[in-house]
């Protein structure tokens, strides 16, 4: 599984499992202002990244590599 972060601090990646939900956080090199991309989210900062996955299986978080190049994390997860 791949995902795109692209203003993620490398070193600050996690996933956590529960049950057979991933979840991912990262927090962002900068604080991102969404004001500057619409006027709809005026005033909003994000600090960092949050992801909840649902997986078809039971994962076993023992064996899951992560590995991040280029702002993409590649995720392997083993059932």
């Amino acid at each position: 599984m791949y995902i795109d972060l692209p203003f993620a601090s490398e070193g600050t990646i996690d996933v956590k499992f529960e049950g057979r939900r991933m979840n991912v956080y990262a927090k962002l090199k900068s604080a991102i202002k969404l004001g500057e991309w619409s006027d709809r989210y005026r005033g909003i900062e994000v600090k960092e990244y949050r992801a909840a996955i649902d997986l078809p299986f039971e994962p076993k978080p023992d064996r899951t590599r992560v590995r991040v190049r280029k702002g993409v994390a590649e995720i392997v997860i083993y059932k």
